[in-house]
């Protein structure tokens, strides 16, 4: 789906890691190279020469990753991690660094409840909207005022937490190659993280043409996962029993994922494509959430064309809402074994027909 905003710019992370315990490194960790900044005395950090394009790119990566170990850096920038080292004692003083990690972080208060967890998958997404990311100093609690502990939802992905963080899910621990109806993953509409769910990895064989690049590949195996690991069903758009239709090309047995409702992202408060598709007689509108919904009028896939039956026992479709890395998408599973070149036919409901009467 595509958005009509544009995200927030990610906010400069304070560094809570002194230089000085970053030296402390030395002890326990082997230089990277001759050039590496475990091996540099104390006397010999103003004796650099930086390029101008390499300083810009210190500068905007340093504002973002200040405590990682500039060895790990080097790989990311392609710069000495010596160079790394300097200019990030130029930027952050160690005593400014040792005030911020003075910041109060032990809080032990969590939600009693959080929003993104309901049982009632179908209805539970309406009653909030994701939040895009956090982003502060510290853990997510209270004193730091991250926006998830605020909502009382959890933190993601794309949060800037670590894997750590206490308000993360913890994912599921079915372990097998599939996750149950009790999943808790499942029950809540989630789909399994990868990162936090503990699913099997099975090792496959490496294509020809992976077998230099990538011999030791591994794949997940959790059958939660289709919108991320975009398994869907080939669909084909033909004329249907209302103008244009979606067929499916080969058979889909009963309960599958189908395909997602691709669209633009907009406002659901929004009257202008309201008035503009009830005009028409034509509405793509979806709900997606209590603050936004799809439109696919003007851009989409193959989804969009799906039709409403002639009679409801004609319906093979049904939409679902899921929580996918922290964003609700739509997905359209089958109510039942649908044969190769068959229509998709979706009941619209009845607040549908009502606008369109």
């Amino acid at each position: 789906m595509t958005h009509k905003f544009h995200p927030p710019p990610l906010e400069p992370f304070i560094p809570l890691v002194s230089s000085t315990m970053m030296v402390s490194h030395r002890e326990s960790q082997a230089p990277c190279g001759p050039d590496c900044f475990l091996s540099i005395k104390e006397d010999s950090m103003d004796i650099v020469d930086f390029a101008q394009s390499e300083l810009e790119i210190l500068d905007g990566i340093l504002r973002l990753f200040p405590d990682i170990l500039p060895c790990t850096l080097a790989y990311l920038c392609k710069i000495s991690c010596y160079k790394i080292y300097v200019e990030r004692c130029f930027l952050y003083n160690d005593a400014d660094i040792t005030a911020n990690a003075g910041l109060p972080h032990k809080s032990r208060d969590l939600p009693s409840e959080f929003e993104d967890d309901g049982t009632n998958k179908v209805q539970n997404h309406l009653r909030f909207t994701p939040v895009d990311f956090c982003s502060h100093p510290g853990p997510c609690d209270k004193h730091a005022g991250c926006v998830c502990f605020q909502r009382n939802q959890h933190c993601k992905r794309s949060c800037r937490c670590s894997l750590k963080c206490r308000l993360r899910r913890k994912g599921c621990r079915c372990g097998q190659n599939k996750c149950s109806d009790s999943c808790p993953c499942l029950r809540a509409g989630w789909e399994c993280d990868p990162e936090v769910c503990l699913v099997k990895k099975t090792r496959v064989k490496p294509s020809r043409r992976e077998t230099q690049r990538a011999p030791n590949m591994t794949r997940h195996q959790c059958q939660n996962m289709k919108f991320q690991r975009a398994q869907h069903y080939q669909l084909e758009v033909k004329t249907g029993s209302y103008g244009l239709g979606t067929f499916a090309v080969r058979a889909i047995p009963k309960n599958k994922y189908i395909g997602e409702y691709v669209s633009e992202y907009m406002d659901n408060t929004a009257e202008g494509p309201g008035v503009i598709h009830k005009h028409r007689r034509m509405n793509y509108l979806f709900e997606l959430n209590s603050t936004w919904c799809l439109d696919a009028a003007f851009l989409g896939n193959e989804t969009r064309y799906i039709n409403h039956p002639p009679n409801a026992d004609d319906t093979n479709v049904v939409a679902d809402v899921k929580l996918v890395n922290g964003e609700h998408r739509i997905a359209f599973i089958s109510l039942k074994a649908i044969k190769a070149g068959a229509e998709l036919l979706l009941d619209y409901g009845l607040a549908y027909w009502k606008d369109h009467a």
